[in-house]
């Protein structure tokens, strides 16, 4: 057998178990006479079947974060000159989208990952000294944030589609929802190949698209679930069953540290005995 002090679980949050809507009876795919398929699949395909697959179709894509943008972006590009049909991308919930890694001309890493600025934001097991420094630093940090949103409400027109998030860009930072845009995809929605629907509220199939809970209906051949992914239930099938709601526990919540899962393992010579240590 091996023995280590620490074994770190770099199973990846984003893929293998798709995240699938739920629906009320005869409101969900099978009522739907075209094409339903989650992100996950799609990335399964190949370039020249991707745009086969989209070319000449009514394309919805649910979701709003990178796959989503990604997938509406490609959906525009395959659907451009005659016969081309627009994307439309029902957007649930608003995320801050940059357009590169640079913002008022200085490096994207300079404002979070840098030693110093990572001074300014709590950690877990923190000390007095830094719990004070973080409150008094709590100015500087919303004052960072303001500058980026600055710089994204002036460089992409989030306005213009209603786009413009009401949270702070560092909430989105934080949880790793922010998304990095293609290039030229604000063009595309400018072109009108790319169409924004808000869907705040639910939404649910019919059999010529979707149907939003304020009775707006979308058209669509092709429908794609860009929902997500169940990382809490992949990375919970890596440990055995004693130890598993250590990772997951009743509210759901996955108590990582920036996404970052580490378990200090002992092993037992017999192999029979684990010692966790979450950080």
């Amino acid at each position: 057998y091996y023995k280590f002090e620490f074994v770190v679980m770099c199973t990846g949050k984003y893929g293998d178990v798709p995240r699938m809507p739920v629906f009320p009876p005869g409101k969900g795919p099978e009522v739907f006479k075209g094409t339903v398929m989650h992100s996950l699949d799609y990335c399964k395909l190949s370039e020249e079947e991707t745009v086969e697959l989209m070319r000449g179709k009514k394309v919805v894509v649910v979701g709003y974060k990178k796959s989503a943008i990604d997938l509406a972006n490609e959906c525009a590009q395959a659907n451009q000159g005659e016969g081309g049909q627009a994307c439309t991308m029902l957007v649930r919930t608003l995320h801050w989208v940059v357009p590169s890694y640079s913002i008022w001309g200085l490096p994207f890493f300079l404002f979070y990952s840098t030693r110093f600025s990572q001074l300014f934001y709590e950690r877990p097991n923190q000390g007095l000294f830094r719990s004070l420094l973080c409150r008094l630093m709590s100015p500087l940090r919303s004052g960072v944030s303001k500058f980026i949103e600055s710089y994204l409400s002036w460089k992409l027109p989030l306005g213009k589609y209603g786009l413009t998030p009401d949270h702070p860009f560092v909430e989105d930072y934080a949880s790793c929802q922010m998304a990095i845009l293609p290039e030229g995809f604000f063009d595309m929605a400018d072109r009108g190949l790319v169409r924004f629907q808000r869907a705040s509220a639910g939404w649910c199939f019919s059999e010529n698209g979707v149907v939003l809970d304020d009775g707006t209906k979308v058209e669509a051949d092709l429908v794609f679930l860009a929902t997500g992914f169940e990382g809490k239930d992949k990375l919970r099938e890596v440990l055995p069953k004693p130890f598993r709601d250590l990772v997951v526990g009743k509210s759901s919540m996955m108590p990582l540290y920036r996404y970052v899962y580490t378990l200090r393992l002992s092993f037992a010579p017999s192999l029979q005995h684990i010692c966790i240590d979450r950080r």
